[in-house]
C-alpha cells in the first residue's frame, strides 16, 4: 500500500478559512447534558461534580480554526460535542503532513504526552519496552495538530482536574478507564482495519460507518488516512460509482 501522500502543500478549503476560536462558560442547562453524557458511560452517579464543572470551559471552533499545533503544550483535555477535529502529523525531517484521525461527537480530544498523566515519565523510564516515548513524555509536547473541520463544540478541562478527582473518588478513576478503553477499542479497530482491508474495502467502511464525517473530509484527507495517494483514491471513488450504478 503506498503512503506516499504529501500534503505540505496542500491544505483542505476549509482550513483556508482559518476560522476563530471562542472560550467561553457553559450556561447550566448545558453542562447538565454533559453530566448525563459522562453518567452514562459510568453507569453510576459523578461526586463533587459541581467543583469540576466550575473548571469546564466551552470551545466554540469555526470550520477551518486552528485547536492547537503540534509541538504546544496542550494540558487540557477536549470533549467534542459537536463537529469533527481532524488530527495532522508532521514528518520531522520532510515536514510532510499526514491525516492520523478524525475525532467525532461523543470522542476525547488531547494528547497523552501533552496531558502529562503524574507519574507517567517514571514509568516508561522505567520499563525498557516503553523507554523508547520516555523523551515525548517528558517534555509534553503534542505530537498532533488540531483543527476543526466544521463549526464544532467542545468541553474543555485541564487534565489535571481530572486526575485530582481521580486520585480521591473511585468514581472518576472508573470514568477515565472507561474512557480509556473506548479510546484503546477505536484505535484497536483502526489498526486491525489498516492492516487487514485493502483501501477500497477501507473506502467503503468508512461510508457506510461514518457518512456524515466524510461529508466534511477532504478527499485528500481521505486518501491521506486510508494511506494512499490522491489520484489512487480518485479512482477508487470512481469504481464504486460505477459499480452502484450498475
Amino acid at each position: 500500500m503506498s503512503t506516499n501522500t504529501n500534503m505540505s502543500a496542500y491544505e483542505p478549503a476549509v482550513l483556508r478559512q482559518r476560522g476563530e476560536v471562542k472560550i467561553s462558560k457553559f450556561e447550566a442547562p448545558e453542562l447538565k447534558l454533559i453530566q448525563d453524557v459522562l453518567e452514562l458511560v459510568l453507569g453510576d452517579r459523578l461526586p463533587r461534580w459541581q467543583s469540576f464543572a466550575k473548571k469546564v470551559e466551552r470551545v466554540d471552533a469555526e470550520a477551518g480554526a486552528l485547536i492547537f499545533d503540534q509541538g504546544d503544550k496542550t494540558d487540557e483535555l477536549y470533549l467534542v460535542l459537536d463537529g469533527f477535529i481532524r488530527l495532522t502529523t508532521a514528518n520531522p525531517e520532510t515536514g510532510d503532513r499526514r491525516v492520523s484521525n478524525v475525532v467525532e461527537p461523543g470522542q476525547l480530544l488531547g494528547s497523552i504526552p501533552g496531558v502529562r498523566p503524574e507519574g507517567l515519565a517514571d514509568i516508561v523510564g522505567l520499563i525498557p519496552s516503553y523507554s523508547f516515548v520516555a523523551d515525548e513524555v517528558r517534555q509534553g509536547d503534542s505530537p498532533y495538530t488540531a483543527h476543526a473541520l466544521s463549526a464544532s463544540v467542545m468541553a474543555r478541562v485541564p487534565f489535571g482536574v481530572i486526575e485530582r478527582l481521580a486520585s480521591r473518588h473511585v468514581n472518576w478513576a472508573m470514568l477515565m478507564v472507561r474512557q480509556l478503553y473506548l479510546y484503546a477499542m477505536i484505535q484497536e479497530r483502526r489498526q486491525r482495519e489498516l492492516i487487514s482491508l485493502s483501501p477500497e474495502q477501507l473506502y467503503l467502511e468508512m461510508r457506510s460507518q461514518k457518512p456524515e464525517m466524510l461529508a466534511v473530509l477532504a478527499k485528500k484527507d481521505l486518501a491521506s488516512m486510508i494511506g494512499i495517494t490522491p489520484e489512487s483514491m480518485s479512482r477508487i471513488t470512481r469504481r464504486v460509482k460505477i459499480k452502484a450504478s450498475k
